[in-house]
């Protein structure tokens, strides 16, 4: 998603996870956050969980943040409704910003996959956000910060 919000690359990954407190599901991590550094020294976090008391009104409470060096903008749920804020030359960030409704997302993950026309990503873009969010796994799995490289002639077009 973050490569969609800004169009950018991601050069290095640092993530961070757990399976604590996971419901007794083995392994399974409950919550991870990563810190992404994009072309043109533009910096995203990611945080997600799993973390809700039986009685919590919601379960999608995940934000995206993207900061850059032109401004920031922030894909958050709030008060049960999905806005997106913008703060830059033009933007406060206090007044949410006319959201498009595109297809959904995994709908068209598995669309392209299958070979049907795209809506939102093409087959490049799809491998790609695939092999960066591997990559996410293996920064926090390794604990360690992982460089990403993507090759030359990567294409599937």
């Amino acid at each position: 998603m973050i490569r969609m919000v800004t169009g950018k690359e991601c050069l290095s990954v640092y993530s961070t996870q757990s399976s604590a407190d996971n419901f007794g599901n083995g392994e399974m991590e409950i919550i991870a956050t990563s810190t992404l550094e994009l072309e043109d020294n533009i910096l995203a976090t990611i945080s997600t969980d799993y973390y809700r008391p039986a009685n919590a009104h919601s379960h999608d409470d995940d934000r995206l943040r993207v900061v850059g060096t032109e401004g920031i903008i922030e894909a958050a749920r709030r008060d049960g409704e999905h806005e997106v804020r913008l703060i830059n030359a033009s933007n406060n960030g206090f007044t949410p910003i006319k959201q498009l409704q595109p297809p959904m997302i995994f709908e068209d993950f598995v669309h392209t996959i299958e070979g049907r026309i795209s809506g939102i990503f093409s087959m490049r873009e799809t491998f790609l956000n695939a092999y960066t969010a591997i990559r996410a796994q293996e920064s926090a799995d390794k604990r360690e910060v992982i460089r990403i490289s993507h090759p030359v002639n990567f294409s599937f077009d």
